[in-house]
């Protein structure tokens, strides 16, 4: 089969199974609103390399980005002299310690620095004054997450009576504390030791973690949830543990610096989303296609049920308008988005560990301590590009382990 039956193959596919993620689009005032579903097909160029039966064929997006197909081997698809295998070198020699049990149908949440479970029912509201019971029947319980005691994620008003039972979890208030030892989960912790109260005055207890966060807790399940608190998936991820099975895994590059991920995800171009229409004289009526991760809401990777994590590749030049929401969904998922940026991009995380392998520096980014799952950022510094990496941690850390391994640059 030659190139051109390959790329005529290739979008037949593409029009029986399309990328499944929806479309966004924004509309210029003053003229009727559109919604586009733009197609999420690149301009494909194939190329073959044959060695010992081993085929590759790349498809070049805008902005320097690839995206590389199918690799039986498992393996990173250059083998020319050079290449660097770089993400290991950021990650520790500790290993990473058991999981605790999670009752069956609750929920994971990633936030800050911990993991931990609460039913499914409980939702997670941006404040306290932005709590607004939803669902049938209403949630029995809520979570209220700040990175400070002045971070306000929201106001909302009236307020509305709270469930019956109630995390608090708050950042950046370690002085004003003392008490006992104990443990939260497999976390160390100090517990609270003052003045006698009850709900719905006080919380029954209150205990700080990692020297920065004060967990309060009011109402039943208290010894369930906290038992299930541990570190984060982002940080189990960067802990010596168990790799996924790299077998049948694909590679996927951006500027030289490659990654490999699971066949079996979504693959979405970027800039290839990206549309719009215009008047004759050249005026925008509409825009659509796919946002940046985390453009609305922080949230990179959100997870959709039943369907397999996504690698976004490139940069979408769409700039939403982003809906309020009061809830934010915090379930840890699986993902990569890979992308090149103009070399004297201003940092927007601050660095936490860097390596350097020959004329590369990799370095692996603080997480931000706002509202949002953490991820695995990294800034990889070449002679000839500069590419951002962002890894989603799902439920399992091994698979983002594993791809933060396969980071590898010629």
């Amino acid at each position: 089969m030659n190139l051109d039956e390959r790329l005529d193959t290739a979008r037949r596919e593409y029009l029986e199974h399309p990328w499944p993620a929806p479309a966004t689009t924004i509309d210029t005032p003053g003229r009727p609103p559109t919604r586009h579903r733009w197609p999420l097909v690149g301009v494909a160029v194939a190329a073959c390399v044959i060695v010992a039966a081993f085929v590759a064929v790349n498809r070049p997006s805008p902005g320097g980005d690839v995206v590389a197909g199918p690799n039986a081997t498992g393996s990173t698809s250059s083998s020319a002299a050079g290449t660097a295998a770089l993400g290991e070198g950021l990650a520790s020699s500790e290993a990473e310690p058991a999981m605790p049990e999670v009752p069956a149908g609750w929920k994971l949440i990633d936030y800050s620095d911990f993991r931990f479970a609460v039913p499914a029912d409980w939702q997670i509201a941006i404040s306290r004054s932005c709590w607004q019971p939803a669902g049938d029947p209403t949630p029995t319980g809520v979570v209220l997450l700040q990175s400070s005691p002045t971070d306000n994620q929201g106001s909302c008003g009236p307020q509305h009576p709270l469930p019956a039972s109630v995390l608090t979890l708050v950042g950046g208030q370690p002085s004003a504390f003392s008490g006992e030892a104990t443990t939260v989960g497999t976390l160390d912790a100090v517990r609270y030791v003052g003045p006698s109260c009850s709900p719905p005055t006080c919380p029954h207890n209150q205990y700080l973690i990692d020297n920065a966060y004060v967990l309060s807790f009011t109402g039943p399940l208290e010894g369930e949830v906290l038992a299930t608190f541990t570190t984060s998936g982002r940080n189990r991820s960067l802990l010596a543990g168990p790799a996924a099975d790299r077998n049948g895994w694909r590679p996927v590059s951006s500027g030289g610096v490659t990654v490999e991920v699971p066949s079996s995800w979504t693959m979405l171009d970027l800039p290839a989303s990206y549309h719009e229409e215009r008047n004759p004289d050249g005026s925008v009526v509409s825009q659509g296609g796919h946002i940046n991760p985390g453009e609305c809401n922080g949230v990179y990777f959100p997870t959709r049920q039943g369907n397999e994590p996504t690698t976004y590749v490139g940069s979408s030049p769409l700039v939403p308008s982003c809906p309020f929401s009061t809830f934010r969904d915090l379930t840890p998922a699986d993902g990569v988005w890979i992308r090149t940026v103009d070399q004297k991009h201003p940092a927007s995380l601050s660095a936490e560990r860097s390596v350097q392998v020959g004329s590369a520096t990799v370095t692996l980014l603080k997480a931000p301590t706002q509202l949002t799952v953490p991820v695995i950022d990294l800034e990889v510094k070449t002679r000839d590009a500069t590419v951002l990496l962002s890894i989603g941690v799902g439920a399992d850390p091994s698979v983002a382990r594993t791809i933060l391994h396969s980071l590898s640059i010629v």
